[in-house]
Parts: structure tokens; C-alpha cells; sequence
């Protein structure tokens, strides 16, 4: 090969080589650029239902988990009783072509229309890692509406049909948003604050989920007995027939205890696997240390094809009232302390079981 043709070549391989350079150096500053506005939220929306067939205007139950998937504590702010402004989360249904183009049949309002003679707030959920909470939401529920926030969604104009639904999760319009988020905007956020969790100015959206509402109604959730939920359940009988006095006499001796040995049988009841419980709430975060302290838990109760709310109170701990004189007495005339203890931080009963 002669002198020229070896220089023409290098000549080449040197102009592909920085071809393929200047490419590469393209490809990366697009690449930047294209993920320049990503950011990483740490947690996971997830919409789910029980059954995916109604009808058209019967009660449609629906259960939205947030999930901490971080390493860290997490603050959410949830609808806890709110009764006036803007929902912040709502329903969006869909229609899906052969095309799979998705096309908006119905979005819901969210202004809020509800009784408030109540006072009504929401609230700051802390989610520990890797933890969920749920919120359940209630479409049709008539009984309701009114006085509920998980109860105060409804579909309108909204024809028999498949669809494909989400909600739509928006906290901006509400005060306590500062406290609990930092914003992340797409052309300038502000200074992050370590404790608050990140949060899109646009809001963020749950997964998709089918469904089919008919004209007519469905067939009911069939539950499996179970170990904890038997065919002739004591605990849901009471619940089906809205005996509440009943229910809270059964359920202050399956859940009360005073020393160790009972804790254990008390453990042993499970609450919260029974087919007429459409929801439970979590136990509260925190409590007072001082006795005797309470805590309480919320239902939502599943019977005659409507939701009932109930509220029920536990007492943690005893003062026991003889003991504390006899000990103050016993202080008084000798300086010495009682020779018995004054308070009991083993007990645990219910107190109070009350629809709301």
C-alpha cells in the first residue's frame, strides 16, 4: 500500500473517532437534559377495591394505600375530617379505545358540599419506612355524604360501561401543606426542609384500576369463613343488625386485660379480619404517658348494603383511688411509701363503642 493511501486512511479513522466523540458528547448532554426535571418521590400511591363490578347506583368502596417507600419517616397529609374547601383527593374515570387512547368520561368535582356543624380538619400522617396507611373512599354512599369525607364522592352522567379510574392526589389548596411538604416545582423550588416530605406542585396520581358499572345492582363481596371470622360470626352478627351495645359488651371482654398472662389472649383477637369491616383505622401515633391514658380506633362497618361508623375508646392503665389516700396517709404519719403500688399499667378496656 503506497504512502498516500496509509495517510488518507488514518486521516479517516481520525475524523470517525472524533465523529463518534462530538455523538457521544450530544448524546449525553440530551440525556441530561430529558432527566434534568425527574425527581424522585419516595412513596407509592396504589388504588384497590374489592369487587370491580357495580351498579350503577349502589355504594362503591375503594381503598387508596400510600406506601413509605423510603428509609426514612415520611409526614402525609390525609382528609382526617374535613368538611369544607377542596377535596384533595378525587376520581377520575376513563375510557379506553382499540386503540388504547385513554379518553376523560368524567372527572369529580371537588368542592366540598358538606354539613359543618362540626368542627373538621385534616391531618398530618407520619408513615414510618416501609409502611402504608390506607384511606378508604366511598362512592354512592347516600347515608353519608353529608357528614363523611371518605363517603363525599360521587359520579354523575356517567353511563353503564368499562372504565379505567384513579384518584387524583392535590394537598396545595390546604394550610397545614406547608408543615407537612416541600414543593417541587418544574422550573423552581425552594430551599428543602429535611423533615418534609417532597411533594410535585402538580400533585401525584394513583395507579389504574378496572371496572364495570352495570344498570343494574350486583351481587354482593362473598367472603370465606375464616378462623378469626367463622361462618356464624358473633362479632359480625352484632355488626349486621346494628346491636352497638351488644357489639361493645363482646368486644370489651375479648380485648381486656390486667397483667401479662391476659395480654397474651388479648393478642390472640384478631380485630381486624372480619367481613363486616369495611375499614380500621390505625392506632394513634402517640398517647400521654401519664395513667391513666386512652386510646381509640375508628370502624367502618359493612351491613344491609350501607356503611356505619363507629368509634371506640380503650383506657390504658389504672389509678387505683384507696391505695393512693392510703398511701398519702401512710406518707404523712410515718415518711414511708406505701408498701403497695398505686396504679396498674397492665390493665387495658374499652370504655366507649359509639356510632358517629
Amino acid at each position: 500500500m503506497s504512502a498516500s493511501k496509509t495517510k488518507a486512511l488514518r486521516r479517516i479513522n481520525s475524523l470517525n473517532f472524533f465523529a463518534k466523540f462530538v455523538l457521544l458528547v450530544v448524546f449525553i448532554s440530551a440525556h441530561k437534559s430529558l432527566f434534568a426535571d425527574l425527581h424522585y418521590y419516595p412513596y407509592r400511591l396504589e388504588l384497590s377495591s374489592p369487587k370491580i363490578t357495580f351498579g350503577l347506583n349502589e355504594p362503591m368502596e375503594f381503598m387508596l394505600h400510600i406506601t413509605n417507600l423510603s428509609t426514612e419517616d415520611q409526614t402525609f397529609l390525609v382528609p382526617g375530617s374535613q368538611n369544607k374547601g377542596l377535596k384533595m383527593i378525587y376520581f377520575s374515570f376513563f375510557t379506553v379505545d382499540e386503540n388504547n387512547h385513554y379518553t376523560e368520561m368524567m372527572r369529580e368535582v371537588r368542592e366540598i358540599k358538606m354539613d359543618t356543624s362540626r368542627l373538621g380538619t385534616v391531618n398530618i400522617k407520619n408513615i414510618a419506612p416501609m409502611s402504608t396507611i390506607t384511606i378508604p373512599l366511598f362512592i354512592n354512599d347516600t347515608l353519608n355524604y353529608s357528614s363523611k369525607i371518605e363517603a363525599h364522592h360521587a359520579i354523575e352522567g356517567l353511563k353503564p360501561g368499562n372504565y379505567k379510574i384513579l384518584v387524583c392526589y392535590y394537598p396545595w389548596d390546604e394550610a397545614y401543606t406547608q408543615y407537612a411538604f416541600n414543593k417541587i416545582s418544574k422550573h423552581k423550588t425552594d430551599s428543602l426542609i429535611p423533615d418534609r416530605t417532597d411533594m410535585a406542585e402538580d400533585g401525584i396520581q394513583s395507579n389504574y384500576i378496572d371496572i364495570t358499572i352495570t344498570e343494574k345492582a350486583y351481587s354482593e363481596i362473598v367472603f370465606a369463613p375464616t378462623t378469626y371470622c367463622p361462618k356464624h360470626c358473633t362479632f359480625c352478627h352484632h355488626v349486621a343488625h346494628q346491636h352497638w351495645s351488644k357489639l361493645e359488651r363482646y368486644l370489651r371482654r375479648k380485648t381486656a386485660y390486667s397483667g401479662h398472662k391476659r395480654k397474651e389472649s388479648h393478642n390472640a383477637f384478631d380485630m381486624e379480619h372480619h367481613r363486616s369491616i369495611a375499614w380500621i383505622s390505625d392506632w394513634p401515633d402517640a398517647i400521654l404517658a401519664s395513667l391513666p391514658s386512652y386510646t381509640g380506633r375508628t370502624f367502618i362497618f359493612r351491613a344491609d348494603g350501607n356503611y356505619h361508623y363507629v368509634a371506640a375508646s380503650w383506657q390504658i392503665g389504672k389509678i387505683n383511688r384507696f391505695r393512693s389516700f392510703s398511701h398519702r396517709l401512710f406518707y404523712f404519719c410515718f415518711r414511708l411509701n406505701f408498701p403497695k403500688h398505686t396504679s396498674n399499667s397492665t390493665r387495658f378496656k374499652l370504655i366507649r363503642l359509639r356510632p358517629y
